[in-house]
């Protein structure tokens, strides 16, 4: 086993990398920061099981779809201004109090996360009748639109096939709705709002399963710690660009110490990556293709397929070889 192999060689593997294939919506949901993850742990191990924050990079390996971050604060006001659902649920106090600092110029930002907390977490306490109101009310509308939907409205509806009755499909107007191509990447802090939506990607993060939801979801809910828990940011998505590094390898580098992700592809049969030791335990992920995997001084060679997972001791210098073309990840920490 794995972990046998990291205690026999005393090495710490600081980070989690695995796939995801999302078929589904997946729950809202965000990751606790090192702090409030001691606290809950300490408090309530089973639903926390770790005490470590749990920062994630998702690399897209088809087209992917996901929801990250709250929007920009003009379009959130902009949203309950013309979706009169979504200003009923939130209910008139907290969408007219959101709206008029929307319309004042020169307001703090620290006020602004202030309405947005407000909003939100009218939003996730509403009483279930006026939510289960409003949600049937809005499917109809927009089912019987003679006008083009916006992708916000295409996407509630989306979101209420998949979890009639559930809040959480009030998101979409809330959350930043992306679509990455195949080989963009974004990052998602400690204490922010997600849920991802459709699609493959490779996904690495700090080693942690703590995950509080709020939406989306049958499996525990935790409203209370989300709503508090929240940095209440708003803005663009933070996309993690791919930097060349050599032929063949392209690295994403976030803005944390545990992780990083080189991309790389062989394009043609004996494609060669001569590829220097990563910083700390590196791993190999084999996305497609075929090939070999040769450390350097050594005349053993080790088969790369799709789906082969092989552990790199730190210091070890290696080198991959394609036999037609060949796609896959290293792991490693960050050299930033």
């Amino acid at each position: 086993q794995l972990s046998d192999v990291l205690k026999q060689k005393q090495i710490e593997l600081p980070y989690l990398l695995k796939i995801l294939s999302v078929n589904s919506a997946l729950s809202i949901q965000a990751h606790p920061d090192k702090e409030l993850a001691k606290k809950l742990h300490a408090a309530d191990p089973k639903n926390y099981p770790d005490d470590n924050h749990k920062p994630e990079m998702s690399v897209a390996l088809t087209q992917f779809k996901a929801m990250c971050g709250f929007r920009a604060f003009d379009s959130i006001a902009t949203e309950l201004k013309s979706e009169p659902e979504f200003a009923a649920v939130v209910g008139s106090e907290a969408a007219s109090e959101f709206i008029s600092v929307a319309d004042t110029a020169d307001v703090s930002e620290d006020v602004k996360k202030e309405v947005l907390k407000k909003v939100f977490g009218a939003l996730m306490t509403q009483k279930m009748e006026i939510i289960e109101e409003q949600l049937l009310k809005m499917k109809a509308r927009l089912e019987s639109a003679t006008s083009a939907l916006n992708d916000q409205e295409s996407l509630f509806l989306s979101l209420y096939t998949q979890y009639p009755g559930d809040v959480g499909c009030f998101s979409a107007f809330l959350l930043n709705y992306v679509e990455l191509k195949p080989g963009q990447a974004f990052f998602m802090a400690a204490n922010e709002p997600h849920a991802y939506l459709a699609g493959e990607c490779v996904e690495i993060m700090a080693r942690s399963d703590n995950v509080v939801r709020a939406g989306l979801t049958p499996k525990f809910k935790d409203v209370e710690t989300l709503l508090n828990m929240l940095t209440y940011k708003t803005g663009d998505v933070q996309m993690i660009p791919a930097n060349p590094i050599q032929p063949f390898v392209e690295r994403y580098t976030p803005p944390v110490p545990e992780f990083q992700l080189d991309g790389i592809f062989l394009p043609s049969s004996d494609a060669i990556a001569d590829l220097e030791p990563a910083q700390g335990v590196g791993m190999i992920l084999v996305i497609s293709g075929e090939g070999w995997l040769s450390e350097k001084g050594s005349n053993t060679r080790f088969p790369l397929y799709s789906g082969a997972v092989y552990l790199i001791v730190p210091g070890t210098e290696i080198s991959l070889q394609s036999t037609g073309s060949l796609f896959c990840f290293r792991s490693g920490t960050n050299q930033m």
